[in-house]
């Protein structure tokens, strides 16, 4: 807990890894992300401490069993001590602030608004300086995957202000800072790109996730290289005997998994509302055609809601083959690839909802709202399995479903072999960024500058 690590000596940093990301939002891709990263860091350094930086102490602490510390304090701060007790994470810090700001008395509407200005300024000060006396103790900070070159929520101000302080911290402790298959989703402000240049320029190591993501951010200037290394939710432990009920019923099952318009494009409008139509279409006709369809989600909190509106549309449509349509409830990375390994095939729009179906080894009609999930199924080898959310009808599905189906055996072992490939990649660099033995060049021992590249 973060109660003991700030009680370590500071020559027992080398024992401590950090995993930064904007966890804690009910994104099943987001934790099979950490799933996997956690899984693969303790099978070469089983003895290192563990902790986390993310938007959701509480919420990572009880999904990964990782003590955890808010990444900017506007977090849901609930910093966990041993003792059970939650506190504030910038500890005693900025009680004195407080304390002082409290005695200022501001009658007039200016002087008002400088003082909420100040108590801002104050407060992300007092969580900086907190956040410094935790980081001393951590030797390695690792951006660990996703898309978190992103401004799609909070602009430039939020997650890439967010990753630029922490990389001036790492600066200022002497820790060392690894970018890790990060996906770039959105930078629209120039200051988002000033801002993820620095961070990115100041790594030890940065690696991407995709051809796409790498293009996107040399095209603002970085002015350095870094590997195309896979999603890190393909370095997941996984056992294919994941529970399931697959084979118990002898009716095909299609996973569906929509998408909330917050996710797309913040609000809803026309193409969104074609959108769930052809969705509600799409059910329609597996029904007639006599398969089990299975609604579940891999961001509940955000995707849920979509679930019920289209059980609601099917109702008020008059479906007349209810006893076909079901939903699966996947509140963990593990129910989650239960319900998936019962599928026979899955629809999905989510990124994480296709790319964890894929390691499955599950056949996948890709309804994509975004370039990255296109990226992904022209990588694994499935971009004829994709449709642009534009494109997307009842008619141009039942084409690609017929040919994904009969040669869903066929596209599993594709699948298969891709990821195998990708294991490779994602294995070599897990060695080198822990500086595990028969490696060269790699960050077990301390580059001799920061922002020094070392290539996989």
């Amino acid at each position: 807990m973060f109660s003991n690590l700030l009680s370590m000596r500071e020559n027992t940093k080398a024992d401590v890894i950090g995993l930064l990301g904007p966890w804690g939002s009910g994104n099943l891709g987001d934790a099979a992300i950490q799933d996997a990263v956690m899984f693969n860091i303790k099978q070469r350094l089983p003895e290192v401490t563990l902790v986390g930086f993310s938007y959701s102490p509480q919420d990572t602490l009880e999904r990964h069993g990782l003590a955890c510390f808010p990444i900017d304090r506007r977090s849901n701060y609930r910093d966990v001590v041993s003792s059970g007790r939650t506190a504030r994470p910038w500890g005693d810090v900025p009680d004195g602030y407080m304390r002082l700001l409290a005695l200022i008395e501001i009658p007039a509407k200016k002087l008002r608004a400088v003082g909420r200005i100040l108590r801002e300024l104050f407060s992300e000060v007092a969580f900086l300086i907190r956040s410094y006396g935790i980081l001393k103790r951590v030797n390695l900070l690792i951006i660990s995957g996703g898309g978190q070159l992103d401004d799609y929520y909070g602009g430039a101000w939020g997650h890439p202000y967010t990753l630029f302080c922490w990389m001036v911290l790492t600066r200022l402790t002497g820790t060392r800072l690894v970018v890790l298959s990060v996906g770039e989703c959105q930078m629209e402000a120039g200051l988002t790109k000033w801002f993820l240049k620095k961070v990115l320029g100041s790594a030890n190591y940065v690696s991407f996730r995709d051809q796409g993501s790498k293009d996107a951010i040399s095209s603002i200037g970085m002015g350095r290289e870094g590997p195309v290394v896979p999603d890190l939710a393909f370095s997941l432990p996984i056992a294919h005997n994941v529970c399931s009920s697959h084979g118990l019923i002898d009716q095909p099952a299609i996973g569906i998994s929509p998408i909330s318009a917050f996710a797309w494009q913040k609000e809803r409008d026309a193409d969104y509302e074609r959108y769930l139509l052809q969705l509600v279409m799409v059910v329609e006709w597996l029904t007639q055609e006599n398969y089990r369809v299975v609604f579940f989600c891999s961001q509940k909190k955000m995707d849920y809601p979509v679930v019920q509106e289209l059980r609601g549309l099917l109702h008020e449509r008059g479906l007349s083959r209810e006893h076909l349509i079901s939903e699966r409830e996947t509140p963990s990375v593990q129910d989650l690839l239960s319900c998936i390994q019962a599928m026979d095939l899955v629809v999905a729009s989510r990124l994480h909802g296709v790319l964890l179906s894929h390691v499955m080894s599950k056949p996948v009609i890709a309804v994509s709202y975004h370039r990255k999930v296109r990226r992904h199924m022209e990588d694994i080898g499935q971009a004829h399995n994709c449709l642009d959310v534009q494109e997307f009808d009842i008619e141009s599905f039942r084409e690609r479903f017929r040919g994904a189906y009969s040669s869903r055996q066929l596209i599993s072992q594709n699948i298969r072999k891709t990821i195998s490939e990708y294991t490779v990649n994602l294995n070599r660099q897990y060695d080198l960024v822990l500086g595990v033995p028969g490696r060269e060049d790699n960050l077990g021992r301390r580059p001799g500058a920061m922002g020094e590249t070392i290539n996989a």
